[in-house]
């Protein structure tokens, strides 16, 4: 029962470190000025502003693509870097940055798919 009880405590301090982690994208790539900026656009619209939401729109769509690449190119280098023979790194440690470079990459291609989308969809 003690085992069961410490690994629900790992559970919770994984699923802790995985939304720190998530904030830190966020933060670091650019996400929140996207979305700080989607938020204006969507309160200057309801004001009826059209030139305020325009800018905040284009601001948004700029930092998204500026967001995007900056993130895919992370994963790559992750990735990189983990199949680097001459860094030294014990084999976990690179299958970790590994799958954490691919995941970031993977999150890159999604999210510029989504984009295009969003993008083909308002043309």
């Amino acid at each position: 029962m003690l085992k069961l009880f410490r690994l629900g405590k790992i559970g919770n301090e994984l699923k802790n470190q995985g939304q720190i982690i998530i904030n830190s994208i966020n933060e670091h790539f650019g996400f929140d000025n996207v979305q700080s900026n989607l938020s204006l656009a969507y309160q200057n619209s309801f004001a009826g502003d059209v030139q305020p939401t325009l800018d905040n729109l284009e601001t948004a769509d700029s930092t998204l693509e500026t967001s995007i690449i900056s993130l895919l190119r992370s994963g790559q280098e992750l990735i990189s870097v983990s199949e680097n023979q001459s860094v030294v790194l014990d084999n976990n440690t690179r299958g970790l940055m590994k799958d954490t470079g691919q995941s970031i990459s993977n999150l890159s291609v999604s999210a510029d798919k989504i984009h295009s989308q969003l993008s083909s969809n308002s043309n």
